[in-house]
């Protein structure tokens, strides 16, 4: 019996080791002509979320800290953290 499942341990390393190879081609290349902007469906903005602490002692204790990494000032107007 041991002997019979180091044979199967055996074809199933062999097995998987062969189907790795095999389905390794060569990867996606990329064009020079290729565009790395995404195209979303809301305003681009610098504003992003620096920090984040949840979980204080007390709801005070709880803050998010945003950052504008753009040159020109963000309105923040109409805009909730959810």
């Amino acid at each position: 019996m041991d002997r019979a499942r180091r044979a199967a341990l055996a074809a199933l390393v062999l097995a998987c080791s062969v189907s790795s190879v095999a389905g390794s081609g060569p990867g996606p290349t990329m064009t020079a002509q290729a565009s790395l902007v995404a195209a979303v469906g809301w305003p681009v903005s610098s504003l992003v979320v620096s920090e984040v602490q949840t979980g204080g002692a007390s709801a005070s204790d709880e803050f998010i800290e945003l950052a504008n990494g753009g040159p020109s000032s963000v309105d923040l107007f109409g805009l909730e953290v959810v």
